[in-house]
């Protein structure tokens, strides 16, 4: 129960006795509710017949790809999934695996725009550190094409069109698309 909620004594003493026996995987069930998922079962599963997968027989090609597969062999450029390393997020972000860069996901993953703003600056980005692709397309990953900001509420202003502090930016896109030119 949360702290400090407004419920009376009594209502939370009905509270604390309607939920004596309850865990988080277990709900107690009358013996009614067994006998029925009982017969439900029963009829899913005739005698004879068994679970779909009871009692299959696999070569040992198979067995032995199985075990591979639970060792992790087929990870990476192994998996018949590989994608050469390369993700595209459902927001449309492109990141690119790199299992080494101290800033990566849980899955070795980085956004390659971030990659992108390392490279030009010589440096890791922070985790605080934000990038903005100015013309909004999230996998436009030209280094004319992004900035670097030291913190997200700085990005959310100079998304706003407030002015912002030049110190405030790590790296300016447009600076670079000048010198080209």
């Amino acid at each position: 129960m949360k702290k400090g909620s407004h419920h009376t004594q009594k209502t939370k003493e009905k509270i604390r006795n309607s939920m004596k026996g309850y865990t988080n995987h277990c709900v107690p069930r009358s013996e009614k509710s067994k006998r029925k998922q009982s017969e439900v079962m029963k009829k899913r599963f005739p005698p004879g017949k068994n679970h779909y997968n009871f009692g299959k027989r696999r070569t040992k090609e198979a067995r032995k790809k199985m075990q591979l597969a639970k060792l992790g062999k087929y990870k990476g450029e192994n998996n018949n999934r590989w994608k050469g390393g390369i993700w595209k997020h459902s927001a449309g972000y492109v990141f690119i695996l790199n299992p080494h860069h101290p800033y990566c996901g849980k899955r070795g993953y980085i956004a390659e725009h971030r990659l992108v703003i390392e490279k030009q600056i010589k440096r890791f980005l922070k985790p605080k550190e934000t990038c903005h692709h100015i013309n909004k397309i999230k996998d436009d990953n030209r280094p004319e094409n992004l900035m670097a900001f030291k913190t997200q509420a700085v990005h959310n202003s100079f998304e706003a069109g407030h002015k912002i502090n030049l110190s405030d930016i790590i790296f300016d896109g447009h600076k670079l698309h000048i010198k080209a030119s």
